[in-house]
């Protein structure tokens, strides 16, 4: 979270009781910075995989399982998008990124979407794409003190990209994974998290 909020002056860590004249103005000045801020991480990743999508139709790698394969083996060995193996193309495009409004961010993203779905194979089209967001916890964590009613970053983030994404010609399934996440940011009785599965291993 450091890397994303870093270099980030508008964040509020301390909210003033809900009662106090100002609170809501501050709470919903943190929450656009969230948007704001999770909007950049997912233009990036759209970009890279759109950049992954382009090179593997020039190679004419189009079955869905080789794309899942490789897409799989280029997040976990740089070299396999071009770059050196001390190269990290997400950090570089974050860092090119974080001074650009919400506006310059949202005309990219739809952009990139629109991009994705002309290169998207039939058999994805047909399965689905999976989004993990793995050690949520971290995320699950709230980012500013407010007596009031937490808002952890994990909660933006799946708002975010699951709005964005629905652009996309195909089924998105979300898989957020983490130890110890309170299911009380998530209530299942909400009709945005009702259909939802939690599962636990532990």
């Amino acid at each position: 979270m450091s890397s994303i909020f870093g270099d980030e002056k508008r964040i509020v860590k301390f909210l003033p009781d809900a009662s106090a004249l100002g609170y809501c103005e501050l709470l919903q000045d943190n929450l656009e910075v969230l948007n704001r801020r999770f909007s950049i991480v997912l233009l990036v990743h759209l970009l890279v995989f759109k950049k992954f999508l382009e090179t593997a139709h020039a190679e004419s790698v189009i079955d869905n399982e080789n794309l899942r394969r490789l897409w799989l083996l280029a997040q976990v060995w740089r070299p396999c998008l071009g770059c050196g193996r001390e190269d990290d193309i997400h950090r570089r495009l974050l860092k090119w990124l974080e001074s650009e409004p919400l506006s310059g961010i949202n005309t990219e993203l739809t952009k990139v979407i629109k991009d994705i779905n002309l290169l998207l194979p039939d058999s994805i089209r047909k399965e689905g794409l999976f989004v993990a967001i793995d050690e949520a916890n971290v995320a699950a964590r709230p980012f500013w003190r407010d007596a009031a009613e937490k808002h952890p970053p994990i909660r933006s983030i799946i708002r975010v990209w699951r709005d964005r994404l629905a652009s996309l010609d195909c089924h998105v399934t979300f898989v957020v994974a983490g130890i110890e996440i309170s299911l009380e940011a998530f209530p299942s009785s909400s009709p945005e998290w009702s259909s939802w599965k939690w599962t636990s291993d532990t």
